[in-house]
């Protein structure tokens, strides 16, 4: 299966808590690379985000600090993705919440469910 990369990871985990925008792009550069193996990552992670906005002041406030320790958690142990194989049954569920998209790929096996891929991402100005 592909897992992800334990190099990634720990850099993720030591990542200190973000002072700056910059840090802060440091850290969803991360999460970019790591997005695919946490699911409704950007959901999670969209207090970061809002960090990034021009018209925001940088401020480091307890729903941030949360959101992080959320997705440190889902990337603790992170699935591992299964390719699909011809022939069997894949289920794709969405998620649509007020400022984020989600998706999830399944394939059903003999053994059960197991993970293909997760994509998620924020949305922007008139998709809100």
């Amino acid at each position: 299966g592909i897992e992800a990369n334990p190099k990634k990871c720990r850099a993720f985990f030591e990542f200190p808590t973000p002072d700056s925008k910059n840090s802060i792009q440091s850290l969803n550069g991360m999460l970019t690379a790591l997005s695919r193996f946490a699911a409704k990552s950007v959901q999670h992670a969209l207090p970061l985000f809002k960090l990034l906005r021009k018209e925001s002041a940088f401020e480091w406030t307890e729903e941030c600090e949360k959101a992080l320790q959320h997705l440190k958690r889902a990337l603790s142990e992170p699935p591992v993705l299964t390719q699909p194989v011809e022939g069997e049954v894949l289920y794709l569920y969405l998620v649509v919440a007020s400022e984020a998209i989600s998706a999830v790929l399944i394939r059903e096996t003999e053994q059960g469910q197991k993970l293909v891929y997760f994509v998620s991402r924020a949305l922007q100005g008139p998709e809100l």
